[in-house]
C-alpha cells in the first residue's frame, strides 16, 4: 500500500469520521439512558403514539412483541442495532467511498497519482484499505463506548459476548456496504453517478428490510436484502450465525475485489 496516500486520506477525511463517530456515541448513550430494567411497556406505548402506531414501530425495527421486559442486550439489539447503527455510518461510507476513487477521476487528480511510481492496483488497494480500516474503527469506538456506558449505568446487565457479536455483525454488514460503494466508485468516471448508485443500492436494500418487518404481506422482502443476514434476534438468543456473517464477509470481499480489478483495466478519461 501507499502510506503517503493513506496519510493524505486521513487528513482530508478525519473531520467527517470524528463527527459521525461522535454522533453514534451520543445516540448509544441516549438509547442506553432510556432503558428501564423493570419494563419497557410505557416507552413502547409512548413511541407508538409519537410515531403513529405499531406498524411504524415494526418498520423501524423497534418492537418487542409481547415481551415488555427485555434484557438490556435485547433492548439494544432492537433500538440501536436494528436501524440506528446503519443510518449515520451510511453517510460516512457513501461520502468517503465516492471521494476515494470516483471523485479523484472526475476532478483529474487521479492523473497526478498515476504519474508517480504507483500502480493502479496499489492506489486502489490503499483506498479500499482506508475505507475498511476507518469503518472498523468507527464501529470499534461505538462498541467500546457502549460497553463503558452500560457498565456505568447498568453494571452486570449487558451480555458482553452477545454485544460484541452484534457489533461484529454490524461491521460485516457495513463491510458489504463499503464494498458496494467502492465498487461503484471504481467503475464510474463521474462522481455524480458513483454517489447516486452507491446511495441507491444500500438504501433500497435497507428499506426492503425495514418494510419486511411490517407484517406477513411484505415478509418475502427479507429474502432479497443482504441486511437479513445480520439477524440480531438470533445473535441475542445465542443461535449460530457464523454462516450469515461469512456470507456478508464474502459479499464485501467480492465487491472490493471486483472494483479493484475493473479499476486496473478501464479507461479513466472523462
Amino acid at each position: 500500500m501507499n502510506w503517503s496516500l493513506f496519510k493524505f486520506d486521513i487528513k482530508r477525511n478525519y473531520v467527517l469520521f470524528l463527527v459521525i463517530t461522535g454522533i453514534m456515541m451520543l445516540y448509544m448513550n441516549i438509547i442506553l439512558g432510556m432503558y428501564n430494567p423493570t419494563g419497557m411497556e410505557a416507552m413502547q406505548e409512548l413511541a407508538e403514539m409519537k410515531m403513529g402506531g405499531g406498524d411504524i414501530m415494526k418498520i423501524m425495527g423497534f418492537d418487542f412483541g409481547t415481551n415488555i421486559n427485555p434484557s438490556l442486550t435485547q433492548y439494544l439489539s432492537q433500538y440501536f442495532y436494528g436501524f440506528l447503527i446503519f443510518m449515520f455510518p451510511l453517510i460516512y461510507v457513501i461520502s468517503i467511498g465516492n471521494r476515494l476513487i470516483a471523485k479523484s477521476v472526475d476532478n483529474g487528480s487521479i492523473a497526478f497519482l498515476l504519474s508517480t511510481p504507483n500502480t493502479r492496483f496499489k492506489i486502489a488497494f490503499t483506498q479500499a484499505l482506508f475505507l475498511i480500516i476507518t469503518t472498523f474503527l468507527l464501529v470499534a469506538v461505538v462498541t467500546l463506548s457502549g460497553l463503558s456506558f452500560a457498565k456505568g449505568k447498568f453494571p452486570g446487565m449487558l451480555d458482553n459476548s452477545a454485544f460484541l457479536l452484534l457489533n461484529w455483525g454490524a461491521f460485516l454488514t457495513m463491510f458489504t456496504i463499503c464494498g458496494i460503494t467502492f465498487f461503484f466508485s471504481c467503475i464510474f468516471n463521474e462522481s455524480s453517478k458513483s454517489i447516486g448508485f452507491s446511495t441507491a443500492v444500500p438504501v433500497v436494500f435497507l428499506l426492503m428490510q425495514m418494510i419486511s418487518n411490517a407484517g406477513d404481506t411484505y415478509k418475502f422482502l427479507k429474502n432479497i436484502t443482504f441486511f437479513t443476514l445480520f439477524d440480531t434476534s438470533k445473535i441475542v438468543a445465542g443461535e449460530h450465525v457464523g454462516f450469515n456473517l461469512l456470507v456478508l464477509f464474502l459479499l464485501g470481499g467480492l465487491f472490493f475485489t471486483s472494483g479493484i480489478l475493473i479499476f486496473r483495466k478501464r479507461d479513466l478519461s472523462v
